[in-house]
């Protein structure tokens, strides 16, 4: 496994996790492809992590206001999916949001995914919403009650 974090949009690990966004979300779950990709990348931390040559899984963190800070577009190659890397990723991130001297974490997560949240710690709140046509439910986690 290779872990690789960047902000350089121009970069291959960029790309590589842009790649497999767009395979898991446009693709296979039909997000519009203009809603992928949105203004918020240049201010985010973006992980790719590899098993080969190819990013098997991807995520970013976007900074928000104070303490928190909001995960999003976390994705698992298809034929990796219970293997473990989902987790992984998010441990990823959690460390990183440590590292960079956050407290909270916010993310939307799809209902479907609601239970492996909660497995790791995240609370579910609010309303159900839609984003990119998908039911969506807000989720928190406070590192400082680790």
């Amino acid at each position: 496994m290779e872990i690789i974090w960047t902000r350089d949009l121009e970069s291959k690990s960029y790309a590589e996790g842009l790649r497999l966004r767009k395979e898991v979300f446009v693709k296979e779950q039909k997000v519009p492809a203009e809603e992928e990709v949105d203004e918020f990348e240049k201010d985010c931390y973006h992980l790719s992590i590899y098993d080969g040559e190819e990013a098997a899984a991807t995520g970013r963190i976007l900074p928000k206001s104070g303490e928190k800070v909001k995960f999003g577009r976390v994705a698992v190659a298809k034929e990796k999916r219970g293997t473990g890397l989902g987790k992984l990723v998010m441990e990823e991130m959690e460390k990183k949001t440590r590292e960079l001297g956050y407290k909270k974490i916010i993310l939307g997560g799809q209902l479907s995914a609601v239970p492996f949240y909660e497995k790791l710690g995240y609370t579910p709140y609010g309303d159900i919403f839609l984003d990119g046509g998908i039911e969506h439910r807000m989720m928190k986690k406070d590192l400082r009650e680790e």
